[in-house]
């Protein structure tokens, strides 16, 4: 990563790639990654169960099952944007792939959707509506991010949040139609992994959703998409 500005030059490395929203969210998914294994040890060898802990456990189960819904869309997200947009557009603007296609750049930009879907098919968490909320939260934190760094470093990473641009309105509104809309294919994705027992409306109460499931000759066996 490479810009010169009144601040000096921005260098390819260092500590300036934990700007960049790939890494934002390889960071996260490395916490949630660790909390959930750390949670799931501590169930299976710890005899802790969740249920019966006290106000600040339920508080981190709480954010684990966020980290998962919000995560699994935003990797989907960075592995298409990637392949369908930025390698494209690099290799019309310059000639070359731009760095996208060496090892580093293609784990981070890969590993992390492989991770979050394998975690999909093992884990028990579900996406549920409702939580779109906190993905329109993950991508203004970011905005709002690349704002304060820009005011020190002259420099954005992504040309649709640049306010400088005249059409950076409807950029900020592609984001939040683009995450809307990469939040429901996860949610989707989670749907078909999954038996319809965890993937079912929250807020219905467990012996509706098993009359529910027995009405349309469910079982929980059944692969099929909620």
């Amino acid at each position: 990563i490479v810009d010169s500005s009144a601040k000096g030059t921005l260098v390819r490395g260092g500590w300036i790639i934990f700007a960049t929203f790939t890494i934002w969210s390889w960071s996260l998914i490395g916490l949630y990654m660790l909390l959930s294994g750390l949670m799931t040890l501590a169930t299976r060898f710890g005899n802790w169960k969740p249920s019966s802990a006290g106000r600040c456990t339920a508080m981190l189960c709480r954010l684990v099952w966020l980290l998962f819904e919000v995560m699994l869309p935003v990797s989907f997200l960075i592995f298409l944007a990637v392949w369908l947009v930025l390698l494209p557009v690099a290799y019309q603007t310059t000639g070359g792939d731009m760095g996208l296609l060496t090892w580093p750049a293609l784990f981070c930009h890969n590993l992390n959707f492989l991770f979050m879907f394998v975690e999909a098919l093992v884990n028990r968490l579900c996406i549920t509506t409702y939580h779109l909320t906190f993905m329109f939260y993950y991508g203004a934190s970011y905005v709002i991010f690349s704002w304060i760094f820009f005011k020190e470093y002259h420099f954005f990473f992504y040309f649709f949040i640049d306010w400088r641009y005249p059409l950076v309105l409807i950029g900020y509104t592609a984001l939040l139609v683009t995450l809307t809309i990469f939040f429901f294919l996860g949610r989707s994705i989670v749907n078909c992994v999954k038996p319809p027992l965890y993937t079912w409306d929250l807020e219905e109460s467990e012996d509706e959703t098993s009359e529910s499931m027995a009405s349309n000759g469910w079982s929980d066996s059944d692969d099929a998409c909620a």
